[in-house]
């Protein structure tokens, strides 16, 4: 199942105690499952590789995470996303 990365996001940040923000810009689809239950630090390191694996700037200050859009990403055009309905968004799977 597809999931916004926004939505993973608000569940990595409940689950860790960690706060989250998500630039503007960063989107995506999602797809992730893993064989066992992860703790919130485990779920929280996934997510972090699976942000840096579509190419986002994962920034970590103490008990705050910053994901953006690399400074290249940023001059060109705003990615296309799914959750305005005229667009597409790109996908990427991830599983573990």
């Amino acid at each position: 199942m597809d999931v916004d990365f926004s939505l993973i996001a608000e569940a990595v940040g409940h689950s860790s105690g960690r706060t989250l923000v998500v630039g503007p810009g960063v989107c995506a689809l999602v797809s992730a499952s893993w064989e066992t239950e992860l703790t919130g630090e485990q779920f929280y390191q996934a997510f972090v590789s699976i942000a840096r694996t579509l190419g986002f700037v994962v920034v970590e200050q103490g008990s705050v995470t910053t994901i953006t859009l690399d400074d290249n990403a940023r001059k060109e055009s705003p990615p296309r996303c799914r959750r305005y309905p005229e667009t597409e968004e790109p996908e990427a799977s991830v599983n573990r």
